[in-house]
């Protein structure tokens, strides 16, 4: 080998052994370089998610703008990440100031949202917000279904089916008995009760077609159930039964009537005293007799 060649394989062994640490810190640099980005870009991408979020429920409840909301998330977005950035710092002063103001953005949100629902019945995605009670004859209104602390009465959910009836209570509409048969009791979208009930000393259930007491008794009215309305139907039906036991009889015409049922073969009409007359024995032509 010659003297050249020599020098030749020196210098590409000091050129390999020089390039192999420079790559490896050159490969280490770039990684590192890449996870700041991609720590970076996390941050941000959280921060604008937060930030969605946070004016979501504030535009819902104010009916903001769809584009007025977006310019509000991005400077909200921009806030969060200067606060988040100042939390993961060394320096004191900025921890503290990042943590505060966190901490200042969800108490503001909280109370934003307070100032904004705290006159409305019901959201605008149709939730329910408040519910009522009635105070004597007045309409009030709590924040939490259950019973009212100073009434003891129960305060029911507002819904949106509810509300246009308690408006019109508040009016100065009042409850009306309901005497008819075919009743609706619940609302066909959602099963809401639309009809209320009270029950009489001896069990009788009377029907209402709006909240209130009943002018009778003097008792809140309560939203009629499932098992109500069997208890309803039973006694509409025993009502039936004894009203129909208890029709005064009526006299026919035995040249247009029909004397038995077709069908069952049973006598649709009676003759004599004992029957109140509803039919004559002597109006009865001779071959029925």
């Amino acid at each position: 080998m010659t003297d050249e060649s020599k020098t030749e394989k020196t210098t590409a062994n000091r050129f390999t052994s020089l390039w192999k640490p420079v790559a490896g810190v050159a490969i280490s640099a770039a990684l590192v370089f890449a996870a700041i980005i991609c720590i970076w870009l996390l941050d941000k991408y959280f921060a604008y998610k937060w930030a969605q979020s946070y004016v979501s429920t504030i535009s819902i409840v104010f009916d903001l703008n769809q584009h007025l909301a977006e310019a509000i998330t991005i400077l909200v977005a921009l806030v969060i990440a200067l606060f988040s950035g100042m939390i993961f710092t060394f320096h004191r002063a900025k921890r503290t100031i990042g943590i505060a103001g966190i901490i200042a953005l969800l108490v503001v949100n909280s109370l934003v949202l307070w100032i904004g629902t705290r006159p409305q019945i019901v959201s605008r995605r149709g939730d329910s917000l408040k519910c009522y009670f009635f105070n004597g004859d007045k309409v009030e209104y709590g924040e939490r279904a259950g019973f009212d602390p100073s009434t003891g009465r129960p305060c029911r959910p507002v819904t949106p089916e509810i509300l246009p009836r308690l408006q019109a209570y508040e009016s100065g509409q009042r409850p009306k008995l309901i005497d008819r048969p075919d009743v609706v009791f619940f609302d066909t979208r959602n099963g809401e009760a639309i009809v209320w009930y009270s029950r009489a000393r001896d069990g009788r259930i009377r029907l209402f077609d709006l909240m209130g007491f009943d002018p009778v008794s003097g008792t809140e009215l309560t939203p009629m159930t499932a098992d109500m309305v069997d208890a309803w139907q039973k006694q509409a039906e025993a009502d039936h039964q004894l009203t129909a036991r208890q029709r005064t009889p009526q006299r026919v015409d035995p040249t247009n009537s029909v004397f038995f049922d077709q069908v069952t073969g049973k006598p649709l009409v009676c003759t004599g005293a004992t029957a109140m007359a509803t039919l004559s024995s002597s109006t009865v032509p001779a071959f029925i007799r």
